[in-house]
Formats: C-alpha cells, sequence, structure tokens
C-alpha cells in the first residue's frame, strides 16, 4: 500500500490567520491531541476502502521522506529535527508543541508535528493534529494534502479522495495535490480516468519522473502494455536499480507481444526472486495461451504456493484442474485425474460451503469414471446447499446411465425436466436414455421432436464480458472475438439482436415439410456486466463487422459508479454508434452477498440474503419485494436513462442463475423468479453447453454459451453446428438408426448432413463409424473393437449406451449417444448393445468445461 509521504508544500505559509484564530489554535492544541485516538481514529467517515488494486499501489516509489530541515524553517524547528535524528523523538515533539504555541501560523511546524506522531506510529494523533489545523484555517490546502495522504497510507481511499478534493477546492492549481488524488483514484479502480489525468500532467511537466511512473502503472493496470512498456523502459532508464519497475517492463512486453525475449527476461528475474508473483503470472499466462500447457501448470504450481489471496487462489486452483483434466487426455500416465480431484479438494477444505466447486468435483468425478464419487458429491449438493440444484440432477443422471440405472436415470431426467419441460433439448437427452435403455423406437421419437423445434427457429446464443488488446492474458482478446465473429459470417450465419428473438423463433410450418430441410444458421451476440474494457474495444468491433451487439447493464454497479463498469453517459455514447443494444442484468443481483452471519456470500436472485442491519436473514416478503426491485427497478432505470424501451425487454440472470445452479435456501426461487421476470421482460437468458435459443422453449430461459477463452474460430463455427438442435438431431439419429437396424435411415442422415455443410472432420468420423458398425452387422454378433486411447475433445456429441451382455451397464457417459454393432438376424425388442469407439468428448468433460466458463 501506498506509504505516506510528509511533505505537502514547499515553503512556510505566507498569510497569517487572524490573533483570534492564533489564540484559539493554541489554546485547542493539547486538547485535540488527547482527543485524536478517539475522535479521529476510526471514525464512521474513515472507514477503509476497498483494497487497492496491488498492480497499482505496489509499484510506486516510498512516499516517504527524510525528515529535515528546508531553507527557511525556524531555529526551533531545525533543533526538533536533530532531537529526532539523535533518536528523542518524545522532546522534539514536545520542541514542537511549543513552537505552535508561540507561532501557530507557521504550516511548516504543524506538517512537522504531525510527521513525527506518524514516525512514531500514532497516525491519530497525526490526523487529529492536521484535522485541527484544517479547521483553524480553512483557506489552507496543505492540511488537506496531508490528510490526504495519511488516509491513503491507511488504505483509507475514499476519506484520502475526499481530502484531496477539498485540497483541489482550496488550491485548483495545486499539483501536488492534484497528483496525489490521481494516484488514489487509480488505487480505487478508476484507472481510464486517472490514466487520462495524468497524461495531463505529463504534458505540463515531462521531466517529473514521478508523473511518468505514474502514467506507466495506470496504463498497466487499464491492460494498454504496448504503451506501458515504453514508459516503464524509460523509468527503468531513470532507476537502473529499480526492480519493481524491471519486471513491470517486462510483462508489459509479454503481454503486448508475447516476446520471446520478454519470457527470457522474465525466467531469469525469477532466478532472482522466487517467489515474486507477477513474474510467475506473466510466465504462467503467456506460456498457457501458447499452448505449452506443461510449462503453464508448472509456473501456477509456485504461484499458488505464494499467493495469499483466497480467491486468486481458488482461479489459481481451478486453472490448475482444468489443465491437468486436458493434459490426462494426452498424457494419462503422468497426469492424472486424480491430482485435478486434489487441487479442487485443497480449495473445499479452506472453503467448504463452496457449492459451485463442490459441483465442479462431481463433474471431474464423472470425467475419471469414478461415478461412487461422483453421487456422492452431487447428493451433498442436495441434501446441504440445493434440492433443486439442476447442475446436480444433471450429475447424477450422467452417473446412472453410465452404470445402468436405467430407472433411475429416468427419475433424474424428470427432475432436470421439472426446471424447464419446454426445453427442446429435453429430447436429446431422452434420446440417449432410450437409447442406452434399448428402445430405439422411442429415442427416434425423441429425436424427431429434436429436429422439428430446432428448424422452426434456432439461433445460436454467443456470450462475452470482458475484451483486451493483449493474446497474453485471461480476457479474450479482440483479435480472437473478431476471429469468432467473422468466421462465423463466413460460415453463412446471419446475426440478430437479441429483442428481435421472438420474431425470428416464430416458423410454424408443417412437420413435413421442415424435417429435411436445411437448418437456418443465425446468431446473436450478447455481453454482460457493461464493462469499460467492453465497451471502448468492442464498440468499434462491432462497427468493422456490421453485427448488433446487446449489452446487459448491472443497473447498481452503474449508479454507484464501479470503476470498472460503464457509466450512463458511456453508454448513451456507445448507443448512439448504433452497435449496441441495451438490456438488463439485474439492479444488484450481481454483487454477491451472504446468506447468514458468517456464510459464504451466495447468488442474490437465488436466495434470501442476509440482513446485518437487522441481525437476521430476509422473510420471505422481503426477498420477493427485492426480486420485484431487480427485474421492475433494473428496466425502468435502463429506459429512463437510454429512452429505448423496446430493447429493454430482455433480462440476463446473473451468473445464469434463479435457484437451479448453485446454492439457493428458497425452495421455488425458479418459479418465483420466473413468475416476476415474465412480468416485465420478454426474453431472458440462462448458460448451458448447448448454446441455442430454440423455438418452442421457454423465452425465459433461452441458452447461452460462452467461447472458449482462445477457441478460434473454426472451432467455434464448428461446435455451434454440432449443436444446432436439426444437426445434432440428425447425427444422433444416424447413430440410433444402426442401432435400431435401419441402416438406409443412418445414410440419409449422413447425406442430408453432408449436403447442409456439417463439420467436415465430423461428418468423416460420423461416417465411418456409422459404416463400421453397418458392416460389422453383416457378419457377426457382436462386433468389439478396442477404444483408442485418446479422446477427440473437439468430436461431434454422442449418448452413452450401455455394453451388450450387461444387464444394468454403459460406458462412460458422453454428451452424446455411442453407436454399438446390432445383429441383422436377431432382433431383440430390447437388446443391450455393445458400444463402439467413443469419438465424443471425454466423460463429464463438457459438463466441466461448462462449470469451468462459469467460474
Amino acid at each position: 500500500m501506498p506509504r505516506f509521504s510528509g511533505h505537502g508544500g514547499k515553503e512556510t505559509m505566507k498569510v497569517r490567520p487572524s490573533a483570534p484564530r492564533r489564540a484559539a489554535a493554541a489554546r485547542a492544541l493539547a486538547a485535540c491531541l488527547v482527543a485524536a485516538a478517539g475522535a479521529f481514529a476510526d471514525d464512521g467517515a474513515y472507514r477503509s476502502a476497498p483494497a487497492a488494486d496491488a498492480e497499482g499501489a505496489a509499484d510506486d516509489a516510498p512516499m516517504t521522506r527524510t525528515l529535515g530541515a528546508m531553507s527557511g524553517d525556524p531555529a526551533s524547528l531545525r533543533e526538533a529535527l536533530e532531537l529526532d535524528a539523535a533518536g528523542r523523538g518524545a522532546e522534539a515533539i514536545g520542541k514542537i508543541e511549543a513552537a505552535i504555541r508561540e507561532t501557530p501560523d507557521v504550516a511548516r511546524l504543524w506538517e512537522t508535528l504531525g510527521l513525527l506522531h506518524w514516525k512514531s506510529g500514532r497516525s491519530a494523533e497525526a490526523l487529529a493534529v492536521w484535522t485541527h489545523f484544517a479547521v483553524a484555517d480553512g483557506t489552507r490546502a496543505e492540511p488537506h494534502v496531508w490528510i490526504g495522504k495519511l488516509h491513503a497510507a491507511r488504505n483509507e481511499l475514499r476519506p484520502a479522495l475526499d481530502a484531496f478534493d477539498r485540497a483541489l477546492k482550496l488550491a485548483p492549481g495545486d499539483m501536488n495535490a492534484r497528483f496525489q488524488r490521481t494516484r488514489v483514484y487509480r488505487w480505487l479502480g478508476h484507472i481510464e480516468e486517472a490514466a487520462a489525468t495524468t497524461r495531463d500532467l505529463c504534458a505540463r511537466e515531462p521531466d517529473r519522473a514521478d508523473y511518468r511512473r505514474e502514467l506507466a502503472a495506470a496504463l498497466f493496470a487499464n491492460r494498454e502494455y504496448a504503451e506501458a512498456a515504453v514508459l516503464w523502459a524509460r523509468v527503468r532508464r531513470d532507476r537502473p536499480t529499480d526492480s519493481d519497475a524491471e519486471i513491470r517492463e517486462i510483462a508489459s512486453r509479454a503481454y503486448a507481444t508475447g516476446d520471446d525475449g520478454a519470457v527470457r527476461d522474465a525466467v531469469a528475474y525469477i532466478e532472482r526472486f522466487p517467489g515474486h508473483v507477477l513474474a510467475l503470472r506473466v510466465l504462467s499466462d503467456v506460456a498457457q495461451n501458447s499452448g505449452r500447457r506443461e510449462e503453464a501448470l508448472g509456473y501456477l504450481k509456485r504461484l499458488i504456493v505464494v499467493e495469499t489471496d483466497p480467491k486468486k487462489k481458488a482461479r489459481l486452483a481451478f486453472r490448475c484442474a482444468d489443465l491437468i483434466s486436458g493434459l490426462h487426455e494426452t498424457a494419462p500416465d503422468r497426469f492424472t485425474i486424480q491430482e485435478a480431484v486434489g487441487f479442487v479438494q485443497g480449495y473445499l477444505t479452506v472453503h467448504p460451503y463452496d457449492v459451485d466447486v463442490r459441483l465442479l468435483l462431481g463433474e471431474i468425478f464423472i470425467e475419471a469414471s469414478d461415478w461412487p464419487r461422483a453421487r456422492d458429491a452431487f447428493e451433498a449438493t442436495l441434501r446441504g446447499y440445493n434440492p433443486q440444484n439442476v447442475r446436480a440432477f444433471r450429475g447424477l443422471f450422467e452417473v446412472c446411465v453410465a452404470s445402468g440405472r436405467h430407472r433411475e436415470a429416468r427419475q433424474w431426467f424428470e427432475r432436470i425436466r421439472s426446471f424447464n419441460p419446454l426445453d427442446p433439448y429435453l429430447a436429446y437427452l431422452e434420446a440417449r436414455m432410450d437409447a442406452a435403455n434399448g428402445d430405439y423406437g422411442a429415442a427416434l421419437e425423441a429425436i424427431d421432436r429434436l429436429e422439428i423445434s430446432g428448424a422452426r427457429g434456432a439461433v445460436a446464443m454467443l456470450l462475452y464480458h470482458g475484451l483486451a488488446e493483449s493474446d497474453w492474458i485471461d480476457i479474450p482478446s479482440v483479435r480472437i472475438v473478431r476471429e469468432q465473429i467473422g468466421a462465423l459470417k463466413a460460415a453463412g450465419y446471419r446475426f440478430v439482436s437479441a429483442h428481435d428473438l421472438p420474431a425470428t423463433l416464430n416458423d410454424r410450418s408443417s412437420p413435413e415439410r421442415l424435417s429435411r430441410q436445411a437448418p437456418q444458421r443465425i446468431a446473436c451476440v450478447t455481453w454482460d456486466d457493461a464493462r469499460r474494457d467492453a465497451m471502448r474495444y468492442g464498440t468499434p468491433l462491432g462497427r468493422e463487422l456490421g453485427v448488433p451487439m446487446t449489452m446487459h447493464i448491472p443497473v447498481g454497479y452503474v449508479k454507484e459508479d464501479h470503476p470498472f463498469i460503464a457509466g450512463w453517459n458511456t453508454l448513451r455514447t456507445c448507443a448512439d454508434t448504433g452497435t449496441w443494444h441495451f438490456s438488463s442484468h439485474a439492479y444488484d443481483g450481481h454483487d454477491p452477498r451472504p446468506s447468514l452471519r458468517e456464510g459464504s456470500a451466495v447468488h442474490p436472485l437465488a436466495n434470501r440474503l442476509w440482513l446485518p442491519e437487522a441481525g437476521r436473514q430476509e422473510t420471505e416478503t422481503e426477498y420477493r419485494t427485492r426480486l420485484i426491485r431487480e427485474y421492475r427497478g433494473s428496466r425502468e432505470a435502463i429506459v429512463a436513462e437510454l429512452k429505448r424501451p423496446r430493447e429493454a425487454d430482455v433480462f440476463a440472470y446473473p451468473f445464469g442463475d434463479i435457484g437451479q445452479l448453485s446454492h439457493s435456501n428458497v425452495t421455488n426461487a425458479p418459479e418465483l423468479n420466473l413468475a416476476i421476470a415474465r412480468k416485465y421482460y420478454k426474453v431472458g437468458f440462462i448458460q448451458s453447453h448447448f448454446g441455442h435459443a430454440v423455438h418452442g422453449d421457454d423465452p425465459l430461459l433461452y441458452q447461452r454459451t460462452e467461447p472458449y477463452r482462445a477457441e478460434t474460430g473454426s472451432n467455434l463455427v464448428a461446435r455451434l453446428l454440432c449443436l444446432h438442435p436439426v444437426f445434432l438431431a440428425r447425427a444422433t439419429r444416424a447413430e440410433i438408426a444402426v442401432l435400431a437396424d435401419k441402416p438406409y435411415l443412418a445414410n440419409e442422415m449422413l447425406d442430408l448432413l453432408a449436403r447442409d455443410g456439417y463439420p467436415a472432420d465430423r461428418l468423416a468420423r460420423l461416417q465411418a463409424k456409422v459404416r463400421r458398425t453397418i458392416g460389422g452387422s453383416l457378419f457377426r454378433w457382436p462386433f468389439r473393437r478396442k477404444a483408442p486411447s485418446v479422446v477427440e475433445t473437439s468430436a461431434p456429441p454422442a449418448a452413452a449406451v450401455a455394453p451388450a451382455g450387461t444387464a444394468e451397464a454403459a460406458p462412460d457417459p458422453t454428451p452424446g449417444p455411442a453407436s454399438p454393432a446390432t445383429d441383422n438376424r436377431q432382433r431383440p425388442p430390447r437388446r443391450r448393445p455393445n458400444p463402439l469407439p467413443d469419438t465424443g468428448p471425454a466423460p463429464g468433460e463438457e459438463l466441466r468445461r461448462e462449470a469451468g466458463r462459469n467460474y
């Protein structure tokens, strides 16, 4: 954190206060010092502000200066400073107090008295001294600057900002006050404004090294790495031994270009400073985003050891678990799923009530085919955290399908259905379940329903949050998003706005006409949070690509001037470009808060919250009233500020959670949220692996998907096409058809997929699988072959089925059906088929990836 710099002005004050004011100052000094601790130390107006950004605060040169005499200082001040230098601080303070009684108008005496108290560890006394001086003579700016620096040193950033504002009101031209205010503004997170002000200061005084360093810090915090690298290099020339400036210059170069030279410099730096957090973070980020996953994992493991922030540790643990799971696919002997489980379990020992991570653990157990422990994780969630958790239902459904418990799988399927009976993708899960149970007729009927829903309308729903220029950090870059949306355009997708979805998904043609037509390619680009970086980079990107984009606004953050969220003026300016449409992301529902006095923060829409003022939890009536404000209040604010009521008919549920996804202490939270939302909105969004808004679905529960951080455009196109309900239905029908001894139907589906542009690599694998299965079924049954050792993660989904010869068993569950061979000579009514090699994602992988994006 910033430290106290001491001196606020350059010379003794010239203007003497009136005699009565001088006398009052002298009489009140002793009482002021006695009362200092109680009157000023912990007053409500001086509560600690949120912790300053470590990237900003830790980089600054020390603000403390050595107490020493200046030209023009009175003799008493010089004598006091000599006493302090000799280690006689108490005598020095007495000397200064005596001098102030004689000449209470000398600012240097008051400043030095406060500094002596501060140096002795009595910041409350220092604050009392300077506050008294500021009150005694209300015309001086200097004491407010000193007060501001003291508050900043104690990480009381809001009071510091107020003090600098008072100083600038009294002396608008005080450059020191302006500079100190700018630094505090950056520490509070107002990075863009701080950078703009510091640019102006540098232009006025280009030789000021402290201004130049502050601008470098602001640009680095604002992720403007190319310009920051140039400035940090200049700072290093000014101060060659400054190791902090050295690593920030290295980090700026690395994040700007991924430069190999910067990486080598970071490696050399970490050899000198083995536990340096920023250096380890740079190396792990660049390695991971360059595809060097094993190297990234090594740095992340070291980073977890030295990181002290629990939330950052949690994110690092998840990154390690995700990397290990990916590496396990290619080197299972060296990277085990159990190691990934260890990272997650380690986090849960510290945060046992984190439901999201507990569910993630169950999904990793599915990926490891550890059905008992997966079941335990999901059932524990239902027992202890949310009996309506659909993620847990889905996990238990996968476990039961995998372990051949078909009757129980049906029960969990019905629980999944209870959340949204209109979800067209339920037909896909049902088809998987029926195929696994050998009921191919029912499976084909379910797939027919999915295809007709998709043919009547399906829109790929993309979700983004932040945006950056750099390709080497954990936020999607402008280049990546440009590539993703450009690839969709090149693949024939047209784009619609979110508020136009009801009209887009309204084809009422007959099933006969729709059953074999080519699926439409339509996409919608949405953003959540109204982040400043998204507005700054997304606005020109949207104009360049010519696609409409919908931004969901967290109204509460905008109203409180959150430093990372765009304000109303910015949003109005962006609206005028014609690129953006605006709708709601709740009022305060994006801000997790505790539901118990000592509880962890939970999602507000799904929970009754703790009321600290009342010392109790919300009542049901208070919860309902708050929900009405979240839905109605946020819409009213957006319409009032942006004057675009038609666009405001769309709502993105914060975290995609209304009681079905994570922790919830309200048994009917989904029903209550939906009932209120329907009064004010026509469209609502949750998150889902399937990522499509489909005809027939509940418009308040349309599904979105967030592209992977560095997902290529071609991979995104292939993934969305495979998840389009029409393509998904036809690919699944081809596999089920061979199980049902209908090779003609399988071949017809393959021809339709080829005709309509199903991804070529996925189609080739599906064709090979179907033809092998048909060929095997003509000669013998069962047709057995060994499954491949490496699973291709980009393959189209396939459903889990039970192996032949086992009454209640099935292979590892995947998001799609695996196709066994079928004997044409025998057609038992409900044969348990033999599994084929699985070309779909690893067991549980899509669940894990979806959870990871949400997390």
